[in-house]
């Protein structure tokens, strides 16, 4: 005896449905290890949450080649003595929206051009090329500290470079907290911010243009310091570049 067609259909049916979901659980949990995945692959170094975070990641796969401190062969640190996340080094041009003046002189100057410069930078290719890029660091500390500090400068870096335009730009030159004298990038960077409240804290992420011109105090504290105003060594070597090289080439466009 066979049983009844109706009770053949429902329980074929069932049997379907019961298919069809495990098909679709199976997708799904293919889907999730695709994601997680390409996520793990294409994570960006540049935004974790915290500057430990940061400085913990990129620590994973940089080259130690020079001993413990990651920033020889130069003499510069910071002031944590690890790295900086690079969308802390804020771009000179939002700098120009209120400095108009300082920044068109900037753009012009030994500072502005300290690696587009195109000997330094046929220099700086040839000794990638030769002996990689871990023996830029010396080079980088005075020509693109941003470039040093995010941890940029070891093979198959990960790190997103939209900072190597401005060279030492606003924020490099105003978030060093001191200096040193000993050789090649002989300074300590301090953490950027845009603001230093009266108790110290530094702020940075998600301050606005007129949050600054609500406190102009504390933007100055951030930006300014008696290592600036004085005619320190590292002032005064910045200062005689542009005459030894403006007879001998060109000046780089404005772009």
């Amino acid at each position: 005896m066979f049983p009844p067609f109706s009770k053949v259909s429902n329980s074929s049916r069932a049997s379907r449905g019961a298919v069809a979901r495990l098909a679709v659980i199976g997708l799904l949990v293919t889907f999730a290890g695709f994601v997680v995945k390409n996520a793990r692959v294409t994570a960006n170094p540049d935004t974790p949450k915290t500057p430990s975070a940061y400085a913990s990641e990129i620590a994973r796969t940089y080259d130690f080649k020079f001993g413990a401190n990651p920033f020889a062969p130069g003499n510069a640190t910071t002031t944590t003595g690890t790295f900086i996340a690079g969308e802390m080094f804020v771009a000179a041009k939002r700098c120009g929206a209120c400095h108009t003046d300082a920044h068109a002189q900037w753009r012009q100057s030994a500072h502005g051009n300290a690696f587009r410069e195109p000997f330094y930078q046929k220099n700086v290719k040839d000794l990638q090329s030769q002996k990689g890029i871990e023996f830029t660091r010396h080079c980088e500390s005075c020509h693109n500290p941003a470039a040093l500090f995010t941890g940029a400068l070891t093979k198959n870096s990960k790190v997103k470079r939209p900072f190597d335009d401005d060279g030492v730009s606003c924020i490099s030159c105003h978030s060093i907290q001191s200096v040193n004298g000993r050789g090649i990038g002989g300074y300590v960077m301090g953490e950027p911010a845009l603001l230093v409240k009266e108790d110290g804290a530094r702020l940075l992420e998600g301050v606005t243009d007129q949050q600054i011109l609500n406190d102009v105090p504390s933007h100055r504290r951030a930006m300014m310091r008696p290592l600036l105003s004085c005619s320190s060594r590292l002032s005064r070597k910045s200062r005689r570049i542009p005459t030894t090289r403006a007879t001998k080439r060109p000046a780089i466009p404005v772009t």
